[in-house]
């Protein structure tokens, strides 16, 4: 290569370089969230500039990438331990549930794709005291996602937000028992709103949204968006029949 290609070559090199480290804050978070977290960590290996972003964002959004658990859990810490203060929001998609005992102080979860399939857990290693918000996507036909749903609820005592998807289309063990049958613990005293979403109908879905309208005293709406092939007034003649224990719980059906 001539000298003035190179020069060329090292100017736009550099130049290129330079603008991505001079994005603003919340641009490179945006990058960030997009990446698998090997790549995302990697990033900070690379560039004390990538390395600061990271140290700096109020939320973090990791994809796992087919990790084994140990790997991924590693991953993970080394995340965590570049930050410098709180995290405020933390977003995970994968099937690994073991990073979950890590994030103590979060304030707003969210769960993505299979996640919550990969946990069977009935005890989580952690309080989330200052957890306040947390969506995440469940097939309640799986007891085991259900009991894992439930450790999570129950180790979020000062929860108030709570969003969920119905996922009826993931595989799942037919040999379970009802949800009224499993003996979950859950006592949500701080819930205000709490919403499903895809809800079929299905008489799991009705169940489980029966024992929020028991647990949930501060309750005061609870948002069902219908995406069911059953006749919508037999299930809305269920859901006003369940017992509230808030004077001022709503259903609203949309």
């Amino acid at each position: 290569m001539s000298t003035c290609k190179k020069a060329r070559a090292e100017a736009t090199s550099f130049v290129g370089s330079d603008r991505l480290s001079s994005l603003p804050p919340e641009i490179k978070g945006d990058i960030l969230s997009r990446l698998k977290v090997e790549e995302a960590v990697r990033t900070s290996i690379l560039s004390s500039t990538w390395r600061d972003a990271w140290a700096n964002m109020p939320a973090i959004s990791l994809r796992n990438g087919d990790f084994a658990r140990t790997k991924f859990v590693m991953l993970v810490d080394m995340v965590l331990a570049l930050y410098k203060g709180t995290i405020e929001e933390f977003d995970i998609s994968g099937k690994q549930c073991h990073v979950i005992g890590k994030l103590s102080g979060i304030k707003k979860l969210g769960i993505i794709g299979t996640f919550m399939k990969g946990c069977i857990l009935t005890k989580l290693p952690a309080v989330f005291t200052r957890l306040e918000d947390i969506g995440f996507m469940i097939n309640f036909e799986d007891q085991r996602q259900v009991l894992t749903a439930c450790s999570l609820l129950q180790n979020a005592p000062n929860l108030k937000k709570l969003l969920m998807w119905s996922d009826s289309s993931s595989t799942w063990d037919q040999d379970q028992a009802s949800i009224q049958e499993l003996t979950l613990q859950m006592q949500m005293d701080h819930l205000i709103t709490a919403c499903v979403k895809c809800f079929q109908g299905l008489d799991y879905e009705v169940e489980f949204v029966g024992k929020l309208l028991s647990c949930a005293p501060a309750l005061e709406e609870l948002k069902i968006e219908w995406e069911g092939e059953m006749a919508r007034s037999i299930v809305l003649t269920k859901l006003l029949a369940l017992p509230r224990v808030s004077p001022r719980a709503k259903i609203i059906v949309t």
